[in-house]
């Protein structure tokens, strides 16, 4: 009789990460969401760099504002690595912005005097060919619309072939 071993799912296999600036209202709504999740948090592009040094599992990146472009160049120099990026109003030079070779989650508020970045977050799910997706609520409405969207994220990741990456 032959047995094999259950097989885990990528996502299962990976680590969650959480590149965020507390400051930033987003910022600390995506730290929220990270520390619900057991997520590692991290507060600079340097730290994930080490990480993925240092460490040798696939990650899921959830990031935030002007921490999404350093975030996604650390990811760049380790394709192999990246899983998936859910991404929360981006900052920073368009042009810095390349297609990217994971599932990736775009999502912004919508268009309200405090939150004027719906305009520059459809460029960059544009340019990372990212799915995008508009916030209806805010405070404890959006972290729960976020924890919805990761899973959602998390499912995709799990039928993505690695060997693409």
């Amino acid at each position: 009789m032959t047995r094999s071993l259950p097989v885990e799912p990528a996502a299962t296999l990976s680590t969650l990460l959480v590149l965020a600036d507390a400051r930033e209202a987003d910022g600390h709504t995506l730290l929220r969401l990270g520390h619900q999740q057991n997520a590692l948090l991290l507060a600079r592009a340097a730290e994930l760099d080490e990480w993925l040094h240092s460490h040798g599992k696939s990650v899921l990146l959830l990031a935030a504002g002007e921490q999404c472009l350093p975030a996604l160049t650390v990811l760049a120099r380790h394709p192999q690595r990246a899983l998936g990026a859910l991404l929360l109003s981006p900052g920073g030079d368009l042009a810095a912005a390349a297609p990217l070779p994971f599932p990736s989650l775009t999502v912004c508020h919508p268009p309200q005097a405090h939150w004027p970045r719906l305009t520059s977050t459809v460029a960059f799910a544009s340019r990372w060919g990212s799915r995008l997706h508009t916030l209806r609520g805010e405070g404890d409405a959006a972290l729960g619309e976020l924890r919805l969207l990761l899973q959602q994220l998390r499912q995709q990741v799990e039928g993505w072939p690695q060997g693409n990456l």
